[in-house]
């Protein structure tokens, strides 16, 4: 067994024939649990391997073992039921807290207490028996749970909901500064500006959280290959480089459209605290090879049919078919049943073959569209 004082040993932990390993310090963060209670997870070790032995579900358990080493954000796998994830997380102990988040994340009616899990009843009430997990952590976790897990306190579920607000404010701002009448309420000099002000206070308050974010993260590397990350950065770094450096290129037209562009980029941001926004992302990306199907067929039915209405079309007097490039923008139109109608044909045979290209276009569209909505389906359950 592992000796208390030495929090970075390794944890070796099979669960149904699946090896997950971690360190000791990693699952004390959460000491009411199965996991992060040695006592607890003692009768599962087993000696001759040396490792932890649970008979549960894998899938499930590559989500509970992430709350511990994100610091308690708990996610279900979208491949797994609620009913069954519940379960698995009763048996290995969640806190009541995180368990509730997760329900509120996802829609789902709290449960009275009667009705709980027996296991989650165990895990409360020793969770009233042992010391708060606040009391253990650092002044670096609790910054982090504090800034990037919500469900982790009342303060950082407010803080949350603050940080989307600013958002909001910021994405509304870029747009109504694009409106002509907001002209009149600017003025020449920039600290009297009130659009100005307004993006300054809310930038220094990006940047604020941008730098606690970085000094409190685990780790920093993994921190910077996020996406959401990224965006952060590059949203908020270049106005504070460009404000040090020269402040009146904040009035120029060109900066100030990478701004306000930069600014629309953080919507991203509102994922991270929606569930569903997630499965659209999920499904997106389980989707990669659907898509790329999507756009070749695109291509060819664009360059196939362009070409044959620009030879169909193209000897008829006042034709707008001038050109395959413009018939290929007419093609893409009508197989998207979009149809701008800038482009109609004008002869016959172009109306006849533009008939038949709406009935083939559309079958032909919908054969890789049907697999991606299956996908979602699927995983939205």
């Amino acid at each position: 067994m592992k000796m208390k004082n030495e929090k970075w040993n390794r944890v070796v932990i099979n669960v149904s024939g699946e090896m997950f390993e971690t360190h000791e310090r990693t699952l004390e963060r959460f000491p009411e649990t199965l996991l992060g209670d040695q006592g607890k997870r003692h009768k599962y070790f087993c000696w001759k391997s040396k490792q932890y032995f649970f008979d549960r579900h894998r899938q499930s358990f590559d989500a509970i073992l992430y709350f511990y080493q994100s610091y308690g954000n708990l996610s279900r796998p979208n491949n797994i039921s609620f009913e069954d994830f519940e379960k698995e997380c009763a048996f290995f102990q969640i806190p009541k807290a995180s368990m509730e988040f997760l329900k509120l994340k996802e829609g789902i009616p709290l449960e009275n207490d009667e009705e709980m899990h027996p296991h989650e009843k165990q895990c409360n009430s020793e969770s009233e028996e042992n010391p708060s997990r606040e009391s253990t952590q650092t002044l670096r976790e609790k910054v982090w749970n504090l800034l990037e897990n919500p469900e982790t306190s009342s303060t950082a579920r407010s803080l949350a909901i603050f940080s989307l607000f600013t958002i909001f404010i910021s994405v509304t701002l870029a747009c109504l500064e694009t409106i002509p009448d907001m002209s009149k309420y600017k003025h020449s000099y920039v600290f009297k500006d009130p659009f100005f002000m307004l993006e300054l206070v809310l930038n220094s308050y990006f940047l604020i959280e941008l730098i606690a974010r970085i000094i409190a993260c685990p780790d920093l590397k993994e921190f910077l290959k996020g996406t959401l990350n990224v965006i952060d950065v590059i949203a908020v770094v270049p106005y504070f480089i460009i404000l040090c450096v020269d402040i009146t290129k904040l009035r120029s037209l060109a900066f100030l459209r990478i701004l306000r562009f930069l600014r629309v980029l953080r919507l991203f941001r509102l994922s991270k605290h929606s569930a569903r926004i997630k499965i659209v992302g999920a499904i997106l990306a389980e989707s990669l090879q659907d898509l790329r199907l999507f756009f070749v067929c695109l291509m060819i039915i664009a360059v196939f049919s362009g070409s044959l209405m620009y030879f169909i079309e193209n000897t008829a007097e006042n034709s707008p078919f001038t050109s395959i490039p413009e018939s290929m923008w007419w093609a893409l139109q009508t197989v998207v049943t979009l149809g701008y109608g800038d482009i109609t044909p004008v002869t016959i045979a172009g109306k006849c073959y533009s008939a038949i290209f709406m009935v083939f276009g559309a079958v032909t569209i919908s054969l890789p569209v049907l697999s991606i909505v299956m996908k979602f389906t699927t995983m939205y359950k």
